[in-house]
């Protein structure tokens, strides 16, 4: 695995890349890319984020990415994540990782980091991940 320190305005771009390049066969109704937001309720900086967050939201969703919030840090109620996801004007849909089945699935070890895969929430890809902290973006990625 390699890791690189990046600016913030790397999600942007990553993001960009997967609008301009779609893999074949995604059907046009289909996501052409998945944005997965590992987060936590009591994250500060993960929370600090969500305004830049549900700005790439509006300006990515309707290019064809789609955004997945997943509770990462356990244990988490449903109550407690309702109250999260309306404080903070989560405008995605959100899971619970119950079992850190996604954690293990794209190597997540920590909180905020986002994955970006090929296709929609259902698709296996290959992994990009982008780890978010309060001073840089750092992104690894499988060689």
């Amino acid at each position: 695995m390699r890791t690189t320190a990046l600016p913030a305005a790397f999600v942007g771009s990553l993001l960009a890349a997967a609008c301009a390049v779609a893999p074949a066969p995604i059907p046009p109704s289909a996501p052409r890319a998945t944005a997965w937001l590992f987060i936590s309720a009591d994250c500060p900086i993960a929370n600090g984020y969500q305004p830049e967050i549900e700005a790439l939201r509006a300006r990515f969703e309707p290019r064809g990415i789609a955004f997945v919030g997943v509770y990462a840090e356990l244990p988490v109620g449903e109550d407690e994540v309702r109250t999260h996801v309306r404080e903070h004007g989560i405008r995605y849909p959100v899971r619970i990782d119950t079992g850190r089945a996604l954690q293990h699935r794209f190597g997540v070890r920590h909180v905020p980091e986002v994955v970006v895969t090929a296709g929609g929430p259902e698709a296996d890809a290959d992994r990009k991940s982008t780890r978010l902290n309060s001073s840089h973006l750092v992104i690894s990625y499988a060689v």
